[in-house]
C-alpha cells in the first residue's frame, strides 16, 4: 500500500514510472533466500533518450553566409538561441534528448531567424533531414541509441517580404 501511495504522488507531480509485478525479493538478512518475500517495486524511471549529430551551413538567397539563426529539431526545443549559426553560417549540433529519433530516421530540422534585422529578416524554414544509428554505440533499457545525420545540411533562406515583416 505504502509504495502504491508513494507511485500515486509521483504521477500526480508529473513523474511516471514503470511498475510492475517483479521477481525481486526483499533483501532481509533475517531470512534464507529460499524465505525471500517477493515485493513490488518500480522497475524502471526515468526518460528514453537518445544523443543526435547534425551539422552544416545556411547562406542567403545571395550565398553569403547567414550568422544568428537558429537551428533545432521540430520538436525538440528549439528557437532559444541554444544552437546558432556562426560568422560563416556554420552550426553544429551534438546534444542529448529525451525524444526518440522516427522508425523511418527522417526528422524535420527548424531554422529560425531570431537576432532581428541585426543580419536582416529571414523567413522560417523547415528541412527534413536523415539520421542513421551509430551502430558502434551501443544502447540500453533508457538510452535508445547515438544518431547521425546522412550528409550535411546546406539550407538557403529567403528574406522576408515587406508584407510579412
Amino acid at each position: 500500500m505504502k509504495n502504491r501511495l508513494i507511485l500515486m504522488l509521483l504521477a500526480a507531480l508529473g513523474f511516471a514510472t514503470a511498475c510492475g509485478d517483479s521477481d525481486i525479493s526483499s533483501q532481509r538478512p533475517d531470512k534464507g533466500d529460499d524465505e525471500q518475500d517477493p515485493i513490488d517495486l518500480p522497475v524502471a524511471y526515468g526518460c528514453p533518450w537518445v544523443t543526435y549529430s547534425v551539422k552544416g551551413r545556411v547562406a542567403n538567397d545571395a550565398g553569403e553566409p547567414v550568422k544568428g539563426i537558429d537551428v533545432g529539431l521540430e520538436h525538440d526545443n528549439h528557437n532559444d538561441g541554444t544552437f546558432t549559426t556562426n560568422e560563416n553560417g556554420e552550426f553544429v549540433i551534438e546534444q542529448g534528448s529525451t525524444f526518440d529519433i522516427n522508425p523511418n530516421g527522417k526528422e524535420v530540422l527548424v531554422f529560425t531567424d531570431i537576432d532581428g534585422e541585426e543580419n536582416g529578416l529571414y523567413e522560417t524554414q523547415e528541412v527534413e533531414v536523415s539520421f542513421v544509428r551509430n551502430e558502434d554505440i551501443p544502447s540500453d533499457d533508457w538510452y535508445n541509441g547515438d544518431y547521425l545525420a546522412t550528409e550535411d545540411v546546406e539550407v538557403v533562406l529567403q528574406a522576408k517580404s515587406e508584407t510579412n515583416q
